[in-house]
């Protein structure tokens, strides 16, 4: 099968194909001198909320106080 010998398929990868990170990162470094890797450094999110959850898991630990501005998103809550 074709998708099989080239990697693609209708189900997208859940952090971003290869490509659109190698572009992110590439951009990064060049814009904003930020040297970063695309595998181990650029996440590609689907959304707003999958974004904010992500980087909330990533940077916040058990038993640390976060504020939480009103209006918010019901998913936070979760």
């Amino acid at each position: 099968m074709r998708s099989d010998s080239t990697g693609f398929n209708q189900y997208a990868v859940t952090w971003g194909v290869p490509v659109l990170r190698q572009a992110i990162a590439r951009k990064a470094k060049s814009f904003n001198g930020i040297d970063c890797e695309a595998d181990t450094h650029v996440t590609v999110c689907c959304g707003a909320t999958e974004c904010m959850m992500a980087t909330m898991l990533a940077l916040i630990d058990q038993g640390d106080e976060v504020v939480i501005f009103q209006p918010f998103l019901r998913e936070l809550w979760s």
